[in-house]
């Protein structure tokens, strides 16, 4: 056992002055047993003088002589030197003394007090009265344990108070009368000395052993703390990445797109239009990586909010399966959508954005088979379910697949678009708005997504909206001011907007439009214009200086909750780049249709300028 290997070098080093305790010293004795002695010290000692003045109360009424008024005055001067010093030590009020001078002087009077105490019990027995000795002995072995319970944590004051009384206590008993009972008695005494000696040690180690767990853990929580401080500069680094990233990808992608939508309009060959519909395919697997790489940062930093609203999960899910019917033709899935007359009260582009990364997922890892969507009602609440019936996943990769950048290995055979980021958005949306996202699969069978805990609500009659038969030519005419100071994207949407028939002119400088806003019905305007006015205010100052109703959108690389709620207060349409053109065409088609006039944060507008187009096929639609 520890305390048999090590306890006759421990005693050894507790004679000596030297401790084995956590960060051991020169001056034997380290910090932490002097602030641990010293802070019960005062109170300790006011107890030990206490003890005392009860003692001398007895032998004072055992008319022992005037050899009590001399200890109890001895006994008094040093405990209250001891308080004192304890008192000292605490308030600090001598710096430039060594510690150790502290743990000396300490010693020092505790073996002062130690030979007082075995004085008296010598006097006692000079007294010839068994009983007074026997009374003397219960206060003294008293006052020793006393010693072991306050001091043990400096070893050396601790010895010395047992074994500079002890010992003359268990001889006192011999020069009383020299028989075997009291040499009985006196031999007791000094076990009763080594056993106070083999409990300090114990409680020395302990306390000891307690100080090193406790250093270690200072030590490990610091390590902690600053692996934690290194963690989270490089979290907010890969945001800072993500974002930086995302939004210088934004704009050569958002004229991309711009372009091909122009070249979409021409008479091209059959390999000019098999290139182009290549080129378009990438542009838009490039625009969904680069949207993924901002959602996923906004979602980390906090800058997506859910905005409840009451919808129709009919609307939102009819939409997601509308859009996504091109790319489950090209991947040969039959996708389906099982209609529902559900209302719900919650944030319908989240959602949206949930239903459609679900689905989107489904076409890519289960081609060639059947793909449903609908809703199913439980324990009064209702749950979205996207099902496949595709080869399933594993039961052990069923979590893991919501990770950031998880991919599956089994697939159609070829390459799949994505960095394995959709799940991963989709359980963090949900969580955003209370929902429970889960998977359930088996391998061979199929796979089903959940999105649980949404909360009914009483259906509402909405009336049809019908669009004109002649919509396709609604933006004829429309002017629409084009402020960007890239020249290849202010190129690139007046093209667009010529093709739909809308007449244009587009800029890089903003000193000199006020003129132009008398002749403008729609105002197309970059955030980030180069210099120190944005976007933002200079549209808001545009539209301020003419009595004239002005449409206006902003277009960004750098969405943020605080930009959209600016731009709602002023009734402007927020667009985040890359801007598709199907996107911005229903945006002006439902300014041109007067919802946006007669009320610029409508939802039908927040819709238009919302919406997540999946498929390059959408490019060419109306609204």
């Amino acid at each position: 056992m520890r305390l048999r290997g090590s306890y006759r070098r421990r005693l050894l080093g507790f004679v000596m002055g030297v401790s084995n305790s956590p960060d051991n010293q020169d001056n034997g004795q380290s910090d932490w047993q002097l602030d641990y002695l010293f802070s019960i010290g005062r109170a300790s000692w006011i107890v030990h003088l206490s003890v005392c003045a009860l003692t001398f109360v007895v032998l004072i009424r055992r008319d022992v002589g005037s050899w009590s008024l001399v200890w109890i005055s001895a006994m008094a001067a040093l405990s209250l030197a001891l308080a004192g010093l304890s008192h000292t030590y605490a308030k600090g009020w001598f710096p430039r003394v060594p510690r150790s001078a502290f743990g000396k002087a300490h010693s020092a009077i505790t073996a002062a007090i130690g030979l007082v105490w075995g004085a008296g019990a010598f006097a006692s027995a000079a007294q010839g009265e068994l009983d007074l000795s026997v009374l003397y002995a219960l206060a003294l072995g008293g006052t020793a344990l006393g010693a072991v319970s306050s001091q043990h944590a400096l070893p050396r004051s601790c010895l010395l108070s047992i074994w500079t009384s002890v010992p003359q206590l268990a001889a006192s008993f011999l020069v009383y009368a020299q028989n075997p009972s009291m040499f009985a008695i006196a031999t007791m005494v000094l076990l009763y000395g080594v056993t106070l000696t083999i409990l300090m040690h114990r409680m020395f180690d302990f306390l000891s052993d307690n100080v090193a767990i406790s250093r270690d853990l200072s030590r490990k929580n610091a390590k902690l703390f600053a692996t934690s401080a290194q963690l989270k500069e490089a979290h907010d680094a890969k945001l800072r990445f993500l974002a930086q990233a995302s939004h210088d990808l934004r704009q050569p992608i958002h004229a991309i797109g711009l372009f091909v939508e122009c070249l979409r309009g021409m008479r091209l060959g059959t390999d000019a239009s098999e290139i182009l519909a290549s080129v378009n395919q990438s542009v838009s697997s490039l625009s969904r990586l680069c949207r993924s790489l901002l959602d996923l940062s906004a979602i980390e930093a906090g800058q997506v909010k859910p905005e409840p609203v009451d919808f129709a999960l009919n609307d939102i899910l009819g939409e997601v399966v509308r859009q996504s019917q091109e790319s489950a033709r090209k991947s040969s899935a039959e996708l389906r959508f099982v209609s529902t007359r559900h209302w719900v009260h919650a944030d319908p582009a989240l959602l949206q954005a949930m239903v459609q990364n679900l689905v989107s997922n489904a076409i890519k890892y289960a081609p060639n088979a059947k793909l449903l969507v609908g809703v199913k009602r439980r324990q009064g609440k209702l749950a979205l379910a996207v099902v496949d019936q595709g080869s399933g996943i594993p039961e052990e990769r069923c979590e893991k697949i919501f990770a950031e950048f998880e991919r599956l290995d089994v697939h159609r055979g070829g390459p799949i678009e994505g960095l394995g980021l959709g799940l991963s958005i989709v359980r963090r949306l949900g969580h955003l708005m209370d929902l429970t996202v889960r998977v359930q699969s088996r391998v061979g069978h199929g796979t089903t997504f959940w999105i649980e805990e949404l909360m009914p609500i009483a259906s509402r009659k909405v009336a049809a909206v019908k669009l004109a038969r002649d919509h396709h030519r609604v933006l004829e005419g429309l002017r629409v001011l084009v402020i960007d100071d890239d020249r290849a994207v202010r190129k690139s949407t007046a093209q667009v907007l010529a093709r739909w028939g809308c007449s244009s002119r587009a800029t890089g400088r903003i000193d000199s439009l006020r003129a132009e806003v008398d002749s403008t019905d729609f105002i197309l305007c970059d955030q980030d214009l180069g210099g120190s006015t944005t976007g933002l205010d200079l549209v808001t100052r545009l539209r301020a200086a003419t009595p004239k109703i002005i449409g206006a959108a902003i277009m960004t690389g750098s969405d943020s909750e605080q930009l959209r709620a600016d731009a709602a207060r002023a009734g402007i349409v927020v667009l985040a780049k890359p801007v598709n053109p199907s996107q911005l065409r229903s945006l002006l088609l439902s300014a041109v249709s007067g919802k946006y006039y007669n009320s610029p944060s409508s939802a039908a507008t927040r819709a238009a300028a919302d919406r997540v187009e999946t498929s390059s096929e959408r490019n060419t639609a109306d609204t």
